[in-house]
């Protein structure tokens, strides 16, 4: 466990609430960019974010989150989702371009 103040308590940008390093929450092994894919989810055609996803999209508007960052595990990008999850709508990661990456000053190099 982290030493410090924070006890690798982190505040997760995309819901802004507080996860522990290595039980609630994951650091992310590459920039990443959380977007919005419509597409099917089920047996229905999305077209727009919902409430919930439009709030979480809203926190992290255009943001690259880098490397090392903390989020939820509920965000983990290599999580393992249910059989019948198709991931073609909702709530998803991007990877920024290498342009994208180096406009807000992220270094794709490690």
């Amino acid at each position: 466990m982290a030493s410090g103040r924070s006890r690798g308590r982190y505040l997760c940008p995309i819901d802004g609430y507080v996860v522990t390093l290595g039980q609630t929450g994951v650091r992310l092994d590459r920039p990443m960019r959380l977007v919005f894919r419509h597409g099917e989810f089920g047996r229905w055609q999305v077209t727009e974010p919902g409430r919930v996803d439009a709030e979480r999209l809203e926190r992290v508007a255009g943001r690259v989150l880098g490397t090392g960052c903390v989020v939820s595990d509920h965000y983990d990008p290599d999580r393992d989702r249910p059989a019948g999850w198709d991931g073609r709508a909702g709530c998803s990661w991007s990877t920024p371009t290498p342009r994208e990456t180096r406009r807000l000053g992220w270094s794709t190099s490690g």
